[in-house]
């Protein structure tokens, strides 16, 4: 009795490549990889937001005001600036000394109930969960070494959504800067 109908059938084992187990790690964590470069970016913005906030600090400034106050106002956003730039420049190369700083930068974050919240609480899961210890470590580091050719393809919905909010806000501005007039 040699001939079970229950047993799996029997195929030839394909050679694997020598990249296998690394290609399936990047394969799986891919998605996650895109997300918290694109959480990089979007301190980036914070940044540049900061930036922009120091100087209407001194475009904004009042006789009567005192300058140490504005000077005060400006230099809290410069530093906050830096630290923006900081985390964003190592989350978008995944730097692993950059989870903890995020993590503090996203708890604070979650005070701006309610979009702040839901916003810093999904950082919060990116950078902290399973996946994201894994991204941002160094073993994940020689997995992209190894798989350069494995590359993340963004949706054309995502590109006319940003292009939209572009638009959006270059109207907005626009519209700012000409109402003054």
């Amino acid at each position: 009795m040699d001939y079970n109908p229950y047993q799996p059938p029997e195929a030839p084992i394909l050679a694997s490549s020598p990249n296998g187990d690394a290609e399936e790690i990047r394969k799986a964590h891919i998605k996650h990889e895109a997300s918290v470069k694109s959480v990089g970016t979007l301190y980036f913005l914070a940044g540049a937001l900061c930036i922009a906030m120091a100087a209407a600090s001194f475009l904004d400034s009042k006789p009567n005001r005192q300058v140490s106050v504005t000077l005060g106002v400006a230099a809290f956003f410069v530093v906050m600036a830096v630290v923006q730039f900081w985390i964003a420049y190592g989350l978008r190369n995944l730097k692993p000394s950059r989870r903890i700083p995020t993590a503090i930068m996203s708890g604070i974050g979650l005070l701006g109930f309610p979009l702040g919240t839901v916003i810093n609480a999904y950082i919060m899961f990116l950078v902290l969960g399973k996946k994201g210890r894994m991204v941002l470590s160094d073993e994940y580091k020689q997995i992209i070494a190894q798989t350069p050719h494995i590359k993340y393809k963004t949706s054309i919905i995502v590109w006319v959504f940003l292009g939209l909010l572009v638009l959006v806000l270059l109207l907005g501005l626009g519209v700012a800067i000409f109402s003054k007039r």
